[in-house]
């Protein structure tokens, strides 16, 4: 069944499933399904996954994209707003899990000269803090392998408010706004209103619902918006295009600074969607990362 088919099953009009909002998810779906095959190569400090953890959550997002585009076709944008909600929360357990890798490594200070002389205890002391700190992340191992769930959802939300690296970063971000996304969303999931309810009956009211799904469309956006920042100012690396490794690939001697070109979907996502928004974000990210970002 086609996007039309759908919306037109549900008794939704044209002017609703024409709406921008489907297109631009679309793009955000190509936007995570891309990056999830670009940063496989990027091996992360895992004992039981093979491959690019962050690969996998771009694959989960991607996912959570097209279910909702699915959604909002019937004209659910309640049901949206659940989905929306999961897209939030995942990419905050993604960042979360980006700062827990990149805490200090202490086998940094083992390897100072200043540091030769330590006692053996003190050295197996901190040699046993570099396992679990600097090369894997327990809390994140009994994760992968199901033996412990990580803290809830909030936490994530208080760590990288706190993170001290990140604190120029989120200042940038207008917390009312955030923290009004989340109440729509905690809204619709426990139904805390009526109205909460109404969003999901198909209706003839239908420019009610083009109304919502406009706000949709923006929270959505903003969501993503903040999700990108973070992960291109932790892992700016993974905005790298394919070029650098294509001419080694093919035995020739990459051109200059290649490694710091920006591939072509990261650039458009920050063309099209963060710099007409946020502009200070694109300028940070631009001045805090080797990154050839336009």
């Amino acid at each position: 069944m086609n996007d039309a088919e759908t919306y037109s099953n549900h008794k939704m009009p044209d002017e609703y499933g024409s709406h921008a909002t489907f297109g631009e998810l679309d793009k955000a779906f190509q936007f995570y399904d891309i990056l999830s095959s670009s940063v496989f190569g990027f091996i992360s400090r895992t004992r039981l996954l093979l491959g690019n953890l962050d690969s996998y959550f771009f694959d989960a997002l991607a996912g959570t994209v097209e279910s909702t585009k699915s959604v909002l076709l019937t004209g659910r944008i309640a049901d949206a707003y659940t989905l929306l909600r999961r897209f939030r929360e995942t990419t905050h357990l993604q960042v979360y899990i980006m700062l827990r890798f990149q805490e200090d490594n202490v086998f940094e200070d083992i390897l100072k000269p200043e540091m030769k002389d330590i006692d053996f205890e003190e050295f197996s002391a901190m040699l046993e803090q570099a396992l679990k700190k600097g090369i894997y992340v327990e809390e994140v191992e009994k994760w992968l392998s199901g033996q412990e769930s990580l803290p809830p959802s909030r936490i994530f939300s208080q760590v990288i408010v706190e993170a001290p690296g990140l604190q120029e970063l989120n200042q940038l971000f207008d917390r009312d706004l955030y923290n009004q996304i989340s109440e729509r969303c905690n809204d619709h999931v426990h139904i805390n209103f009526f109205r909460n309810l109404r969003v999901n009956v198909a209706t003839s009211d239908y420019q009610f619902h083009i109304r919502l799904l406009e706000q949709f469309r923006q929270d959505f956006k903003d969501l993503l918006i903040k999700h990108i920042a973070y992960v291109f100012y932790l892992k700016p690396e993974y905005m790298m295009s394919s070029d650098h490794m294509d001419y080694l690939e093919c035995g020739m001697t990459p051109p200059e600074d290649s490694e710091y070109w920006v591939s072509p979907v990261v650039q458009e996502v920050f063309d099209s969607v963060i710099t007409p928004r946020f502009p200070a974000i694109t300028d940070f990210i631009k001045k805090n990362t080797a990154m050839h970002l336009g």
